[in-house]
């Protein structure tokens, strides 16, 4: 399960509980070296902006905490990945062989023309 998530506010204040425990600041460059991550993310991660699903996971087990699933918003729950909506796409188009056939016939009537 691939995708990007973000912390919500309440799981943003366990994360900040747990945190000051440690006697960590935000970004804290034991927690960055624990996560494998940077401090750029971290940033990321206390604005609550989208991160990594990975990384997610490892910014929260660093401070130890296992259960990530309550620490990520709520929202992001409907959208665990990033998948394109292919509703967009129309179906392609299914010719008849008269429709195929007529459509030839066009083309080969416009290159005539086109070399008279």
């Amino acid at each position: 399960m691939a995708g990007l998530l973000r912390a919500s506010e309440e799981g943003l204040k366990i994360i900040d509980m747990v945190r000051r425990n440690l006697e960590w600041n935000k970004t804290e460059d034991t927690w960055c070296k624990a996560a494998l991550t940077s401090k750029a993310t971290l940033r990321r991660f206390w604005a609550q902006n989208r991160i990594r699903r990975e990384t997610f996971i490892d910014i929260c087990k660093a401070v130890g905490i296992n259960n990530w699933e309550d620490i990520f918003s709520r929202r992001d729950r409907r959208y665990p990945s990033r998948q394109p909506n292919r509703s967009h796409f129309p179906p392609p188009r299914k010719l008849t062989p008269r429709q195929k056939l007529g459509t030839a016939h066009q083309r080969t009537r416009n290159l005539k023309n086109y070399y008279r």
